[in-house]
């Protein structure tokens, strides 16, 4: 669409770059535009117009090649963007601005990640003991009378319990959907994404002896959007900045529709492809799940689908009490309410502290 010098907040028409954009023109809340616009800042997405949703009676009308055309701009304009992202002298001093926003909370987590066990090392069988489980290699002395024939587990007092034989792995499951960009305007929900994405990054800076990670995405596109590899995390600020500029550039011009059932089952598999000291999973959504039917006993069969992964669902924005009512009905303890980036250190803390894997 054309670009309005006066950046007035359009509602309806098929013109103007904004507003509530057109069936070609982009904007947000519209009928079946391209790709979403918001006109406000471009890294902060906080300072736009307020988004006028269409009514979905109305988007069901529109004929279906129009729709797919629809698609095809957008998935050309998010080839397009890809290939810009670079860094520039601006674009660092924007990835600065944030950071300086959770610097406090970046220093919280590079704590709590220094002082991880391993979990391999944290207990031990104590043999020659009065009492506990047969020692099968105790069964001569039992017969002779010998009364220390059991063994125990107990903490190891190995002054190397927290040296990492093997690393463990790290996955966050990231909602890069449509309703992240939509909504930001609403109440920041993807501001706090990127805070908390890259928060996480900088806090791994260093870790690489004893943690493994990866970052991946989910939109109406795709349940799995590459952002990190395993074993190849951002070398540098301009490769962490590239990373929070793809998830953004992804909710903008993604197709609407959610993935997080599919991406969090595929989670799973990807997780413990590799052996490990142990698995754990992040799934970071804005909950807005209730409107493509799925629900929280659907999400808790994933959870529990392998014993090995600890999965956990933090929701960073909600429309009214639908992620209070996800968290209630999810099984106990995996699933947070995060509207704060400053509770994140808490809730991690608090994850890997019930796994019994923090140093005391």
């Amino acid at each position: 669409g054309e670009e309005d010098p006066d950046n007035t907040p359009h509602i309806g028409g098929n013109t103007w770059a904004g507003g509530t954009g057109g069936t070609d023109t982009a904007g947000l809340g519209g009928l079946v535009g391209p790709y979403r616009l918001d006109k406000g800042h471009v890294y902060r997405l906080d300072k736009g117009h307020v988004v006028h949703q269409v009514d979905p009676e109305l988007k069901k009308k529109v004929p279906q090649h129009i729709i797919d055309e629809a698609r095809r701009m957008g998935q050309e304009a998010l080839r397009e963007r890809l290939r810009q992202i670079g860094m520039s002298p601006e674009e660092s001093k924007m990835y600065d601005d944030v950071l300086n926003l959770v610097r406090g909370q970046v220093v919280q987590l590079q704590n709590m990640f220094s002082s991880l066990k391993a979990q391999e090392g944290e207990r031990v069988w104590a043999r020659h003991q009065s009492d506990g489980v047969w020692d099968d290699a105790k069964v001569v002395e039992g017969i002779t009378g010998e009364r220390n024939i059991y063994k125990r587990r107990i903490e190891s007092q190995d002054p190397d319990a927290l040296r990492h034989k093997k690393k463990k792995r790290l996955l966050f499951v990231l909602d890069v959907s449509a309703s992240m960009y939509r909504f930001n305007n609403m109440d920041q929900r993807l501001n706090r994404l990127i805070e908390c994405t890259q928060m996480v990054m900088e806090a791994l800076i260093g870790q690489e002896d004893k943690i493994d990670y990866a970052i991946v995405g989910h939109s109406g596109d795709s349940d799995e959007i590459p952002f990190v590899e395993f074993g190849a995390p951002p070398k540098n600020k301009k490769e962490r900045m590239e990373v929070c500029q793809r998830m953004i550039a992804n909710t903008q011009y993604c197709w609407s529709g959610d993935n997080t059932e599919s991406a969090m089952a595929r989670a799973v598999g990807n997780v413990t492809s590799e052996d490990a000291d142990s698995y754990f999973v992040f799934v970071i959504s804005d909950a807005n799940l209730q409107r493509y039917g799925i629900t929280p006993q659907s999400l808790a069969r994933i959870i529990r689908k392998d014993e090995r992964v600890h999965m956990y669902c933090i929701f960073i924005a909600s429309f009214g009490a639908q992620s209070a009512q996800m968290q209630r009905h999810l099984p106990a303890g995996h699933a947070f309410e995060c509207f704060d980036t400053k509770q994140i250190p808490i809730v991690m803390s608090r994850i890997f502290a019930a796994t019994k894997l923090l140093g005391g």
